[in-house]
């Protein structure tokens, strides 16, 4: 067997070198789906760093290629603009400007019969919006964050079950949507608040009245479209991705923990134990259930950037049994002291964030049908578990 898988390393490695031009076109082609797979895991550096090594010389390559090239030159082209959206979304911006400079000069010479003048000039709209965004906010890698269409929940990936209602898009008009209810369309403050109004029985309709003109400009290509439809009819939650109340829930009587950090069942006085990566996600689980009926301080760009950080760690933890690093910890804190609090909207319940610990701030006069009782508890318990999380770590044991 090993004999057989160096023979094909070998024969790749001399195909790269007798043909370089075709092993980069390939390696352009297949750079998506390796994306996605890094992204999956946490690993997004890995992606930067292979977008930083294959489209600058693909770009190059672009701007030499001769017109007799033809079949060629269409194909480096689609290659290079399949993979214009991953710069944007790992925030790439200098190599993404000059990629579009390159596929705006060659469109006029491509062919097929489609219009991709248009298409790359769409892509610069969208590079223009998010660089000038991104200026107001400090330097860092932004997730992508979804809203379930059916629940509301915020999720991390288009392709896998919702973590709370188990929902996946299994076709085109629900995939086109799945892309719309997102930070790529849509501002990441106004997430946790759409989310809410899905939770609570709003139609899409009248959540979004305007969504269709705009939810028609959503743009993938039909290949990718297939691929990500093929992907998701083969996921089954039920065997890999439990929600938040099945982990939560006494292995002896299938109470509900009041707390992430309980010890004892409420329901029959046992000892519950539990990994502290499993209380962690239950922790930053409820945190995230918390936040979408919750308001950060006007215009504040850190409740869009805590809200990806939440919903990152609450999938990595519940999928992959993964826990934040810790420049990922120093991040969360950053964001929460510079946020300083969240509040209801109705302004009567606040989590004051500090530097080393939660205060809570309750105004019994304003607070109605919003949090109350056990569930205020369970609102500065779990904030609380979250915060010391952050500044303490997480035990993989």
């Amino acid at each position: 067997m090993f004999g057989w898988f160096e023979k094909k390393k070998n024969h790749i490695e001399k195909f790269a070198l007798e043909n370089p031009k075709e092993a980069l076109l390939l390696t352009l082609l297949d750079l998506p789906k390796q994306a996605e797979n890094r992204f999956r895991l946490g690993r997004d550096q890995e992606v930067i760093e292979l977008l930083k090594s294959f489209i600058p010389r693909a770009t190059r390559l672009l701007n030499t290629v001769r017109s007799r090239d033809a079949t060629f030159h269409t194909s480096l082209f689609s290659g290079l603009l399949l993979n214009f959206d991953l710069l944007i979304r790992t925030r790439q911006i200098d190599i993404a400007q000059e990629l579009h400079s390159a596929l705006a000069r060659s469109a006029p010479m491509i062919g097929g019969g489609v219009d991709y003048k248009s298409i790359v000039e769409t892509k610069g709209a969208k590079l223009k919006a998010i660089t000038h965004a991104d200026a107001a906010v400090p330097s860092r890698a932004i997730s992508v964050v979804y809203v379930c269409q059916h629940c509301g929940w915020l999720n991390c990936f288009i392709t896998e079950p919702c973590m709370k209602c188990g929902f996946v898009a299994r076709d085109k008009a629900t995939m086109r949507l799945a892309m719309f209810l997102s930070n790529q369309y849509l501002h990441i403050k106004t997430l946790p608040g759409i989310g809410d109004q899905i939770a609570r029985g709003g139609k899409l309709q009248d959540v979004l009245p305007d969504m269709e003109p705009h939810l028609a400009k959503v743009e993938i290509q039909e290949s990718m479209m297939d691929t990500l439809i093929l992907k998701a009819a083969t996921k089954n939650r039920s065997s890999k991705f439990p929600n938040v109340e099945s982990m939560a829930q006494c292995g002896h009587c299938t109470s509900t923990m009041k707390s992430s950090d309980d010890k004892v069942c409420h329901g029959c006085g046992k000892e519950i134990r539990l990994p502290a990566v499993q209380r962690f996600a239950i922790a930053t689980f409820r945190a995230a259930e918390s936040i979408q009926r919750m308001l950060a301080p006007k215009d504040s760009p850190e409740f869009g950037h805590l809200v990806c950080l939440l919903v990152t760690f609450e999938a990595n933890a519940f999928q992959e049994g993964k826990v934040p690093t810790e420049a990922e910890r120093a991040d969360a804190l950053k964001s929460m002291c510079a946020l300083k609090y969240l509040g209801t909207r109705d302004g009567g319940i606040r989590v004051i964030f500090e530097a080393n610990e939660i205060v809570a701030g309750v105004n019994k006069n304003t607070a109605k049908n919003l949090f109350t009782g056990p569930e205020l508890t369970m609102l500065f318990d779990e904030w609380t578990a979250f915060h010391k999380y952050m500044r303490e770590g997480v035990s993989l044991r």
